[in-house]
């Protein structure tokens, strides 16, 4: 469960389907309340008492803050982070990554929160925290801007993100660091492609984007190019024929998938999410988990909801679950006889925070936003994950 955290930016990073943790699968648990939240509570609560490392400090309050979102109390999991940071913060010069992971940590706890703007400022402290003790040119800096363009798109920022993604591009060439400038490149033919699936009028900037990836020669590049190849049968989806669809999976099957790459998906809430009622400024997101298995073809099948938070706003969830059943997958490589793999998911309706108009009242958008996590227990996370699902929002 680990690195949940480390991992919800909803944008492509380079491949990792050459791990092979395929075959047949046991049903897969939840995890996380009871004795595992209690056990990361108890480990942190023993390294401050006995005045841990900042590293392990920080570790153990990662852990924890996982632990707690996944059972559901996001406004505990953002404040077991900002109690790390103020603890930490001070040791920046001394433990440079370590403290920029909790930064980053907390930008993304912030957001699912729903405080974009002060998620997006997290993500630049992390930057300023790496730049502070590492060379301006070290991967790590490099791969943290990124994180900061994310940030960017994600509050509708579109063209500060790209300006971003390409400027990394550039950097990441200027340091020899190539599969750096294959993931910048990658953000941005993802972003647009995203964007393609709300309005037509991007898909050419997209089509243009995967083109410059197909492009590249560099053998460093090699799984970049794959994605790329993911991207355009993306496109191929959107464009609403079911035959040209089937045969663009059908062409990735010699890519040697072994863990589930999405293709296509509908947008589950394209109408949005209305809150049932009026969310106050202390409201926790609404949630839901849904388990289901990627037979190798690439579809799913025996999809369930296991969790979700004790209050759900109109039918959400179920919109949500319906496009999941409908979700097209590459094709996977697995040991004769395996049906597939499992895969359980957390999505979030998020409910941003901002000041209503006249007042110096804060409260809640009465439209949420709904972000996505792979939780599957020791599964590594995919390399392309779906978009997020809302067209990108307007900053407050």
């Amino acid at each position: 469960m680990r690195n949940i955290l480390a991992g919800m930016a909803l944008l492509v990073a380079l491949p990792c389907w050459a791990q092979d943790n395929s075959g047949s699968h046991p049903p897969a648990p939840i995890v996380v309340t009871g004795n595992g939240l209690a056990d990361s509570a108890r480990q942190l609560e023993q390294c401050l008492a006995r005045k841990c490392a900042p590293p392990e400090d920080i570790d153990a309050s990662i852990t924890l803050a996982e632990n707690q979102l996944l059972a559901g109390d996001y406004r505990k999991a953002r404040a077991t982070l900002a109690a790390a940071r103020d603890r930490n913060g001070g040791h920046r010069k001394d433990y440079p990554v370590e403290v920029a992971d909790l930064e980053r940590s907390y930008g993304r706890m912030t957001d699912l929160d729903g405080f974009p703007d002060r998620a997006r400022i997290a993500q630049v402290d992390a930057l300023d925290t790496l730049k502070g003790g590492l060379d301006g040119k070290d991967t790590r800096v490099l791969i943290q801007r990124l994180t900061a363009g994310d940030d960017f798109r994600l509050v509708g920022r579109t063209d500060a993100a790209d300006e971003t993604y390409r400027r990394v591009e550039k950097q990441a060439r200027e340091a020899g660091e190539p599969q750096v400038a294959g993931i910048a490149m990658l953000r941005s033919a993802a972003m647009y492609t995203f964007l393609a699936s709300q309005d037509s009028i991007f898909r050419s900037t997209a089509r243009a984007r995967i083109a410059r990836i197909e492009r590249t020669t560099e053998p460093e590049l090699e799984q970049v190019r794959i994605a790329a190849r993911v991207l355009r049968a993306r496109l191929t989806g959107l464009a609403g024929s079911s035959d040209a669809m089937d045969r663009a999976i059908a062409n990735l099957g010699d890519a040697g998938f072994t863990e589930p790459v999405l293709v296509y998906e509908d947008v589950p809430l394209r109408n949005g999410a209305k809150a049932a009622i009026r969310k106050q400024i202390d409201s926790e997101p609404e949630w839901v988990d849904f388990r289901f298995r990627v037979a190798p073809d690439g579809r799913v099948h025996d999809l369930e909801e296991v969790r979700r938070s004790p209050e759900i706003s109109a039918d959400w969830a179920n919109r949500v679950r319906k496009t999941v059943a409908t979700r097209r997958y590459a094709p996977l490589r697995l040991p004769p006889g395996s049906d597939g793999k499992i895969r359980i998911e957390r999505f979030t309706l998020v409910f941003d925070a901002g000041d209503a108009t006249g007042s110096n009242m804060s409260t809640r958008a009465s439209e949420g936003r709904l972000t996505w996590l792979d939780i599957t227990p020791d599964q590594p996370a995919p390399s392309i994950p779906p978009a997020s699902y809302v067209p990108p929002r307007a900053p407050f």
